[in-house]
This record gives C-alpha cells, structure tokens and sequence, in this order.
C-alpha cells in the first residue's frame, strides 16, 4: 500500500506530515487501520493518525466527540465498552465512553486499577506499638499531624500505601523507620526495594544506610539497603524483550519498596504489578510534581489525583491509635480511600525563602517575582560567551583537583557537588554543546582527548554483567601504572575501577538532562533555558521546572529570559489517560458482581 493513497483520500494526512503534526508511523497506522475496518470516511481516517501520534507523546488514548464515538462503535475494529458493558474483545481498538484506545494500552490501564484495588485492603490485627518509639512526638503545635506517622501506620495497617510528597519531605527516612516496625513484628518479612533508574537505585540506598543511624536502638534491626532498579527486580533478558518474573513466576517477597514512581510508565509498572505475589505488600513513593515517565502513561500523578481520603471506619481506627482529629473533609469513598498519604512539610527547605520558596511557587502556579536571593539567582540576559564564563567558573574548583592530579575518589565526591542542567540535547545551548564548550576550556586551544584524567561521563546502557545502569556517574582516572580507567561509586568497595575497553554506552555529564538529573541531589544546580521560541514548545513545562530546582540542595541558578520561563510555568505536561475512569469501572463491577 502506497504511503498517500488517493483511494482513502489522504491528502490532509500528507499535509499533516509535511507540517510535522504527526509522523510516517501515524500515517502507515492509519491506512492499516482503514483497510482493516473497511472504510474510506476522512473523520476516521485522520482519527486513526491521532490516535497514533498522541501515543508517540506520550498519552495512553484520544478523546473523541460523541459524533465520532458513534462512527467508530460501527466497525468491526472497535469494541465498546460502558459500566453495564465490560466484555472485551480481540479488536485492536477500544472505545471507553469518549476515550479511544489501541487494545493493549487500555489493557495495561485494566490491569493496574484491578490489581491496585485488590490490594487495597487492611490488614487485620496490626501491632501499631512501635509507633510512638519512631515518631516521638516533638512537633511545635499540638494540633499538628505529623504525615509520617500517618503514612506509617498506613502501611502497617494496609497492604498497599502510595507515599508522596517534595523533596525534603522525608519520604526515605519514613520508609526506614517503616521497615523497621515491620521487621520488628516478622524479622524474616522478605523485602525488596526498587528504583527505575541506577541513579535513583543507589541514592535511596544511600539514603537508607546514612538514616539507620538514627533509628531508636531497640529498632535497629538489619534494614535491607539493596536496592535494584526495576529491570534488575524483574530480571529483565534479551535487552528488555523478556523477563524472568511475570504473572506466571512471581517474585518471592513480601514486601516490595518502588521508589521514584513518578518515573514508571504504564508499561513497566503493569509488569512489576503482575510479577508480585497476590499477598505482597506494596509501597508506593514519588513525587508527582516531577517530570512524567518518558514513555506513556503518568500513573503515579493519576492515582495522586484520586486524592488522600479515608473511609469513616478507617480514619476512627487513625484517630483513636494516633491521637489525632483528622478533617472531616477527607472522609470519601472511592477506589482507592486509605491508600495514599501526602507529606506535606520540608524539612530541608524553608518553604517562606530561597529554593523552597520557588518550589512552592511553581508547585502553586504563584508569579516569580525574579528577586535573587543567598539559593536562587536569575541570569536573565546571556549568551554563548557569557555563559561559557559562568559555566567554566562553577566547575573551577573541579578543574584545580584535575590538573593536581587528584586521586579518582577526590574526583568523583567533588564531581556530583555541582551540575549544569539543559532540557534539550542540540542547539547552541543544548548539551552536547554546553558540554564541547566546558571541556575545551580545559585545553584551550588544544584538541580534547576522548578520555582524561578526570573526564566525568554518564553511562546510557544497562549492562547487568559490570551492574553499571543507565544514568550512573563516572570518573576518568589515570592509574599509578599511567591506565586511563573509570572509577564509579560503590556502596561496598567505595570505589569501582572498570578499564576503558568494558565501559557500555556512556556520554559526557558536565551538562546533563533535567530528566536524566532525575533521583538525583547536588550542592549547586545552573538550568540553562534558550529562546523557546526556537523549539517545540511541549518540551519546556512546569514540571522541567520544578525537577531542575529541586535538584539542588543549596543554590540553583537559572539562565532564562523572564518571559520564556513564565512560558515554562505555563505549560503542563498533563497527559490523556483513563486511568482513573478503569479504577472507578473496575470498583463498580467488584461491588456488583455477586
């Protein structure tokens, strides 16, 4: 079949191509599309290509009006569904209501709200004594909730607990203290932690390890810090194509930890759904103001917006164990009541000054008033030179440890103080440049070598042999017998070496992604934002924003014109999914089914 066949009168498609409103894929889609469901009508022809385009941008399905949903309930390629109806069919299509879907993407969505409401049950006869030793109360108004204590006694009480909150909230040292009334109730409980990415994999290891410390010491039991990224838990094979454990060979845990939600699309988070025990604690963490996954789907800011309520029975049973008077307000009932719990305070920023004060702001949709501070500076007019100065100025104190010849692990503590992060890969203010510009101020005029001491790369490839992982940090040394090798962080050894000839696919990471920064922390963050009018506009959004600042522990600055980051702030990366209509669809034919 020819690209733009005539016969289907498809020249609005190839006029949709030539303005890169939708792709070749989309266009092959929707001719296949057209054959198999034997029509010729241009509205259904053109919804076919949206429905494959508004897939490659990530959204698990298509709105579509009621004119067209009674058009597509007449082919064979469709089947509909409704509450009364939920027969599903082999058709490559479904129709939900409004919301057009390619059968496996609704399929995921099924799949996660039916085994996410099994799960939300409580678990009777729960030992809730340990709660007053890990959570003394120290709080400066009586009247306070403390939100970790009440995320605590959720997933003592409950099999399945979504914990969210900003950073600085606390989410990791509620999840120790967690582990440790668990393990203080079943020391043989089996427990896995999980992290999409190696970066986050070993920061909340990290974490874990650094916050045992500080446990009552009646409490301080062996708290797992092993935490695998979520291809490792599932055993991933055959780059992806297969994995060891799914719905037919389960997992042996009980309870499984699944850190930086945020970062799971739909796809991976059915299959760690389906590879996990019927009976197996399942606790949830993210922040949901972060960037979405980067392939379909948003699940962790859907069942966020499903909202923190409990059922009356429930809060009375918080109430009476805690102490506290919860609202009234947020006693409701629906798919997923007592489930999720929202950490609310900062602990590590005030949320009235610097970078707290801008995180809320963009959280809350308040206008920047552009003021710099001792956390935040903006640099509002700049170009390529300028910023190549200021760029090369903060790594200074890096660049002084390499010409001293400063031993691999100097290198790689020093290294992850300080990041330059940029949305976009090309351009004059892109990565790869702001990268060329940054390492050629070490050599002048001189030609950089491919590798040097103290040339800081990221690994982009998971190689489960050298458990190096997509978005771990590295640092270019030369040994005592004058090898170029890469030293990586290691929790037991303290640092790996791994020579040149085994290194997987990596890039440079003086200047990295605000996405590949994800899970991750430094001193010092730089965001630089070009002239936006130069790109496509769905990349610069809020919630880039938002994951660029929070990355930073002490300072950020941010090189942007005013005008081009309130464009940012503007713009959410909201995405179309049903979601939350499969959790309400699934609920009502659990309690009417006999």
């Amino acid at each position: 079949m020819s690209l733009f066949n005539p016969d289907i009168q498809q020249e609005f498609l190839k006029r949709k191509l030539l303005q890169n409103e939708i792709n070749q894929i989309d266009v092959y889609f929707s001719e296949l599309m057209a054959k198999l469901s034997k029509t010729s009508d241009t509205e259904l022809i053109k919804t076919f290509a949206e429905l494959s385009y508004r897939i490659s941008q990530q959204d698990s399905c298509l709105e579509v009006s009621d004119k067209l949903a009674a058009k597509l309930h007449k082919l064979e390629t469709v089947t509909e569904l409704s509450d009364d109806n939920m027969n599903q069919s082999n058709t490559p299509l479904i129709l939900a209501g409004n919301k057009l879907y390619l059968q496996k993407y609704f399929q995921y969505e099924t799949k996660i709200a039916r085994d996410l409401i099994k799960r939300n049950v409580i678990i009777e006869n729960s030992d809730f004594k340990s709660l007053e030793l890990l959570f003394p109360k120290n709080l400066k108004d009586n009247d306070d909730i403390d939100w970790q204590k009440v995320a605590a006694f959720q997933c003592l009480s409950r099999q399945l607990t979504i914990i969210t909150g900003g950073p600085g909230t606390g989410k990791t040292t509620t999840i120790v203290k967690i582990l440790a009334a668990l393990l203080d109730q079943n020391p043989d409980l089996r427990i896995k932690l999980a992290a999409p990415t190696g970066k986050a994999a070993a920061k909340l290891s990290e974490s874990i390890a650094s916050s045992v410390n500080s446990l009552p010491e009646l409490l301080n039991a062996e708290i797992p810090d092993d935490v695998s990224t979520v291809h490792r838990l599932l055993g991933m094979r055959n780059k992806g194509h297969a994995y060891r454990y799914h719905q037919d060979n389960k997992m042996s845990v009980d309870l499984l930890v699944l850190d930086e939600a945020s970062m799971i699309d739909l796809v991976m988070f059915t299959r760690i759904l389906e590879a996990l025990p019927d009976d197996c604690r399942l606790i949830i963490l993210g922040d949901p103001e972060q960037l979405l996954s980067v392939d379909v789907g948003a699940v962790l800011t859907d069942l966020f917006r499903l909202g923190q309520s409990y059922t009356e029975e429930y809060q009375n049973l918080m109430n009476d164990t805690l102490g506290y008077e919860m609202l009234a307000s947020s006693i409701e009932d629906h798919p997923l009541c007592n489930t999720l719990c929202h950490l609310r305070t900062s602990y590590r920023f005030n949320p009235e000054l610097g970078i707290g004060n801008l995180a809320a702001s963009i959280r809350e949709n308040v206008e920047l008033d552009f003021i710099n501070d001792d956390e935040v500076n903006y640099v509002q007019v700049f170009k390529q030179n300028s910023l190549k100065t200021a760029l090369v100025n903060q790594y200074q104190a890096y660049f002084d440890l390499i010409r001293e010849k400063a031993n691999a692990s100097t290198l790689l503590n020093k290294f992850e103080e300080t990041r330059v992060l940029s949305p976009l890969r090309e351009g004059e203010f892109g990565i790869e440049s702001l990268n060329d510009i940054i390492e050629s101020s070490l050599y002048q005029h001189q030609s950089v070598p491919i590798f040097y001491h103290g040339k800081a790369i990221m690994v982009t490839q998971n190689d489960y042999v050298l458990e190096l992982f997509n978005g771990d940090i590295g640092i270019c040394f030369e040994s005592s017998e004058g090898e170029l090798k890469v030293a990586f962080h290691d929790q037991d050894a303290g640092i790996r070496e791994i020579p040149l000839i085994r290194l997987p696919s990596w890039e440079t990471c003086f200047v990295m992604s605000v996405h590949k920064s994800q899970g991750s922390e430094f001193q010092n963050v730089s965001l630089v934002i070009p002239p936006i009018q130069h790109y496509t506009r769905n990349i610069f959004t809020r919630e880039l924003i938002y994951t660029a600042v929070t990355r930073a522990k002490s300072h950020v600055t941010i090189y942007a014109r005013p005008k081009d980051l309130l464009s940012c702030l503007a713009q959410s990366s909201n995405r179309l999914s049903g979601l939350q209509e499969r959790f309400n669809m699934e609920w009502h034919a659990q309690e009417t089914s006999p």
